[in-house]
This record gives structure tokens, C-alpha cells and sequence, in this order.
């Protein structure tokens, strides 16, 4: 286990047993909807400007942050065999950007964390100079976020990588995937929790199953990952308060018609009570659904609507 995490860890069979006490007591998520304040000068984000800068930049003068957004599609890749849609059509020709793989973070150098581990993730950390993270985060236990669990085998088989979760969560991916269980060393995140130069904490997220999103700070600057969520719960906004960097879920934004929102994703009218309630310096929007507008088109009219950016495979930032 690597000296950098301060807790002790549970493996193998102990982790799964109380996985699944846990998935037994179950998890209660407090529902509820936010109050919008006025969310006076939005930024406007020039796309084509240095993302090395951030608009709204934190005053903190610690170490930087780099990210790298290793997927930024929904729970279909961009584009889907046999699809001729405009968005396929684009990402197959004229607009690469708009390729996408099952959205995944991530977020330092060395050491660094993995946010989510989707069916992609073997070639998201094949790219990758180090190809074991030093800590996993999960979100939720859907296929798209959680089923490449087992493609982590190699490098996790003798020494277990670190996952950081809640309880219902880990209890549900041990059911659906009791053969990863040994990959990995349970820490529980339902607190705050130090992770070498990271200090990492979750909030609950409504999404039709238990989900989490989280926070992540170091040295002064403080980013969080929402993504999936369809409403925030009341209690859940104070962690989302004092933010340099939110990364949201982009399912349903920019939507070419005659397509439906995404249920159980958030909607535009969410989106902008959010923002208005939260006032982070910059956002980012991540797992883009796959009848959004071709990659150009949509991050147009994100930087129109909320002064907000799109996110693509591959893209780097430092906060």
C-alpha cells in the first residue's frame, strides 16, 4: 500500500463482506432542490485562449494542478458504430474533438488520482507515461463509469490500488464485479480524507442510484467533479462552494432536435440554477451525450449560455 494514504485498508474478501453488510443497511440520500441566487459577471471564456490561466484564477500560491481529461463522452462513445448522425458524421471527419471515450479524470502528475474507470480505461491509461494511478475515485457503479475495473488487473493484481468511495457504492460494484474486489483496497470516503497531497471528501448526488461527487483540494485550490448527477441536494452545495474548477455533467447540453433530455441527468434550467447557486470561478463540462451538436457547435453555445467550457479527450489544464 502506498506510504502516501494515512487509513488502513480493507482487501479481498474482508472488503467484500462488509461491501456487502453495507448493500444490505443501504444508503439514504437526502433530497432537495437548490435556491438560485443571482449569479452576476459570468465570465466569457474565449476557447481559443491559453487554458493554462484560468478565468477567475484563485489567489492560492501553492503547487498547480494539472488535469487531463481522458474521456469526456456519455455512456456511448462518439462516434457509435453504425450511427450517421451530424455528431457521428463530424467526428469521423471534419471535427476530431468530437471523438469521445466514457468520461474519465485525470488529476495530478505523480502521485495522481483516477476519477472513474469506464470500459475505456485501458487505452486512457495505456497513453499514460505511468500507467498505474496511485488511487482510484469512483463515482457511482454504472457500466460506463465502473466496468473497466477488471482491465486494471495487471498492475493492481500483487499490490491492490487504493479506491476511494463510499460504502453503498463499493457494496454494489463488489455485487456486480465480485472478481475486481481483490484489485483494490476499500477507503471510505463518507469524510474527508487525505490522499498524500490531495485532501479528498464526497457529497451525495441524485442520479437513481447511489452516487457521489467530489472535492479535491491541494494547495489552495479546490475542484470538483459532478458528474452524474440529475439535481444536487441541498446539503450537498456546501461543497461546492469556493470552487476554482467545476467539472459538470454535460449529458444533455446543446442537444440536437428532435432529442430528448437524458432523464436522470441534469437539464439546462438546472444547470443555470446551479451555477447561480455555487459561483465557481470556472466550469468545465464533461460527459457529453451523444445527440449533442458536433464538438465546436456546443462548446459555442456552453461559453454563450454559462460561460462555460467543453471538455475534449486528451485535454490538459493546470489550475
Amino acid at each position: 500500500m502506498p506510504c502516501w494514504l494515512h487509513r488502513s485498508s480493507f482487501v479481498g474478501s474482508l472488503a467484500l463482506g462488509l461491501g456487502v453488510l453495507y448493500l444490505a443497511v443501504g444508503c439514504c440520500l437526502t433530497d432537495g432542490r437548490i435556491t438560485a441566487t443571482p449569479w452576476a459577471d459570468r465570465p466569457v471564456v474565449d476557447p481559443g485562449a491559453s487554458v493554462s490561466h484560468p478565468v477567475g484564477a484563485s489567489a492560492a500560491s501553492g503547487p498547480r494542478l494539472d488535469l487531463e481529461f481522458l474521456g469526456t463522452g456519455a455512456s456511448w462513445t462518439i462516434p457509435r458504430l453504425g450511427c450517421s448522425c451530424a455528431t457521428c458524421k463530424a467526428a469521423r471527419g471534419s471535427s476530431p474533438r468530437s471523438r469521445r471515450l466514457r468520461s474519465s479524470l485525470k488529476v495530478g502528475t505523480d502521485p495522481y488520482l483516477l476519477v472513474d474507470m469506464g470500459p475505456d480505461v485501458y487505452q486512457q491509461l495505456d497513453r499514460q507515461p505511468k500507467a498505474r494511478p496511485d488511487a482510484v475515485l469512483l463515482t457511482h457503479a454504472h457500466p460506463d463509469h465502473a466496468s473497466g475495473a477488471s482491465e486494471l488487473d495487471p498492475i493492481a493484481r500483487k499490490s491492490p490500488i487504493p479506491l476511494f468511495t463510499t460504502p453503498p457504492i463499493f457494496a454494489q460494484m463488489s455485487q456486480n464485479m465480485p472478481w475486481t474486489v481483490p484489485l483494490f483496497s476499500f477507503e471510505d470516503v463518507s469524510r474527508p480524507r487525505r490522499a498524500g497531497p490531495y485532501t479528498i471528501s464526497s457529497f451525495a448526488l441524485t442520479h437513481g442510484t447511489n452516487t457521489v461527487g467530489f472535492r479535491i483540494e491541494r494547495g489552495g485550490r479546490a475542484l470538483a467533479y459532478v458528474c452524474d448527477v440529475d439535481e444536487v441536494p441541498q446539503p450537498s452545495l456546501r461543497s461546492l462552494m469556493g470552487l476554482d474548477l467545476m467539472i459538470l455533467d454535460g449529458t444533455n447540453i446543446g442537444l440536437l432536435p428532435p432529442a430528448a433530455p437524458e432523464p436522470l441527468h441534469i437539464k439546462p434550467d438546472g444547470i443555470d440554477r446551479l451555477l447561480r447557486a455555487t459561483r465557481p470561478r470556472r466550469v468545465v463540462f464533461t460527459h457529453v451525450g451523444h445527440m449533442a451538436q458536433p464538438h465546436e457547435a456546443v462548446a459555442e453555445r456552453c461559453r454563450k449560455a454559462y460561460g462555460a467550457e467543453v471538455a475534449h479527450d486528451g485535454w490538459r489544464l493546470t489550475l
